[in-house]
């Protein structure tokens, strides 16, 4: 038998002085010295009441730090505990989150320090929110304009809300309210109001569960407001650059009359529709309606409108008019003071075309093979120039005819011309021979009598 060799090897432990997990210098703390006093749910206000043991048979002054959640509510603050016996101390807080929640005090006393933790479960609460907030138009409103006020009221907490209500406010106005009905944990409902836009910006704020008697209590009651600054743009003015221009066909008696004019408008930013219309001066009856468009960044635009006779029950004189900037007041609009430009058109009788009834021979007699001049007067009685053809005979055979524009009399027309034919005399045995020259007008209308029209 081998001899064996046996060697014992002694392990040597730290020893570590035992502190017991609830006590520190003198002062205990255990898990049931942790209590709230109050309603256990997220979002409520509560009281945190520790109370603190001296075992000791002298005053211990201790100090104590309180956190939920691992966030401190309580910073280090020091009491004295008297000997042998207990103090409460109270912290006020607000429970910031749901589920099972731990409160921890950290304790020290006599240069020694220790912890301990109690585990409360925290119900849920509802938190509606106003998660978006926009305006339509976002841009370029004009007072008295009506814009959309849409707002996004969103349930961010773990329960259902109840019932609530949204306030709309809008400067000075008075606020609107909306009803939500029940809102689950997680969904979204659009609220959608329409305002006037006031006469200066003004701050637009809505507040969800605006109403404590609707009795939803929330997890969170800061973010319940959510504002936005209205914008009030000073709005455009349109005007006429300049008069109206009139033209139309000089030998016309009821048009058509093509009238032309400039518009302008500042600033001229945006791009818009003008609508335009022309009036009777007299009683502001419409005539022909038209529009004018306007691109980003144009500021002035020539425009061109035809008015034909149909347009109007009258058949002669003047007519004024005028043309009128949105004549509805459909576009928001700094000044409205200048918005009309007035002109005017004429219409005119049918003239007459009068031919003198006797041809004025030169010489009165003559031999046969040798010529003879026939004078014709023609005057145009009307106010508009015409234009036609004398056609004249002798003797049964055409001579040519001759084509003239008479125009009617004025200052510096007298409205009066006269025309003269040539013919050979022919004829072997003396006797008297005969001229006739008619007036044929171009446009039978501008004639109002064709009895009169033969010398």
């Amino acid at each position: 038998m081998r001899t064996g060799l046996f060697v014992c090897l002694l392990l040597l432990l730290p020893l570590f002085g035992a502190v017991s997990a609830t006590t520190a210098g003198g002062i205990t703390v255990d898990a049931e010295d942790i209590n709230i006093v109050g309603t256990l749910e997220n979002g409520s206000q509560v009281i945190v009441e520790i109370t603190l043991h001296n075992s000791d048979t002298s005053d211990i002054t201790a100090s104590y730090q309180l956190s939920q959640g691992g966030n401190v509510i309580q910073d280090s603050t020091f009491v004295t505990v008297t000997a042998s016996s207990s103090i409460t101390v109270q912290v006020p807080t607000v429970l910031t989150h749901a589920g099972d929640i731990s409160f921890r005090v950290d304790f020290s006393a006599n240069g020694v320090s220790n912890d301990q933790s109690a585990l409360f479960t925290i119900s849920d609460r509802s938190n509606l929110i106003v998660s978006e907030l926009t305006i339509d138009p976002s841009s370029d409103l004009f007072s008295g304009t009506t814009f959309s006020a849409n707002a996004q009221i969103s349930n961010v907490g773990g329960v259902s809300a109840g019932s609530t209500t949204v306030t709309f406010e809008l400067g000075e106005e008075a606020p609107l309210d909306y009803i939500v009905a029940s809102l689950p944990p997680g969904e979204s409902v659009w609220i959608n109001r329409t305002f006037t836009a006031p006469a200066s910006e003004a701050l637009l704020t809505v507040t969800a569960n605006s109403n404590s008697n609707d009795g939803v209590l929330e997890s969170n009651s800061s973010d319940n407001i959510r504002s936005t600054m209205i914008e009030i743009t000073t709005p455009p003015n349109y005007f006429h650059d300049g008069e109206i221009t009139v033209t139309s066909s000089p030998s016309s008696l009821r048009g058509p009359w093509d009238i032309s004019g400039s518009l302008l408008r500042m600033p001229s930013t945006g791009s818009v529709v003008v609508p335009m219309q022309v009036q009777r001066v007299s009683d502001a009856s419409p005539v022909h309606a038209f529009s004018v468009d306007f691109l980003d960044g144009q500021s002035s635009i020539f425009w061109n409108e035809t008015l034909t006779g149909s347009m109007f029950i009258e058949n002669v004189g003047e007519i004024q008019l005028q043309v009128v900037i949105d004549p509805s007041f459909t576009l928001p609009e700094s000044s409205v003071f200048d918005n009309s430009n007035e002109f005017s058109i004429m219409m005119y009788p049918a003239p007459n075309v009068v031919v003198s009834s006797i041809a004025v021979a030169s010489p009165l007699q003559v031999q046969s093979g040798e010529s003879v001049n026939f004078t014709v007067s023609i005057q145009n009685t009307g106010s508009i120039p015409v234009s036609g053809t004398v056609e004249a005979t002798f003797e049964g055979e055409s001579l040519s005819g001759q084509f003239r524009v008479i125009p009617p009399p004025s200052s510096t027309e007298s409205g009066d011309i006269s025309l003269v034919f040539s013919a050979i005399a022919r004829g072997d045995i003396s006797g008297t021979q005969s001229f006739t020259a008619t007036w044929n007008p171009d446009n039978p209308s501008h004639d109002s009598n064709s009895a009169d029209n033969t010398a």
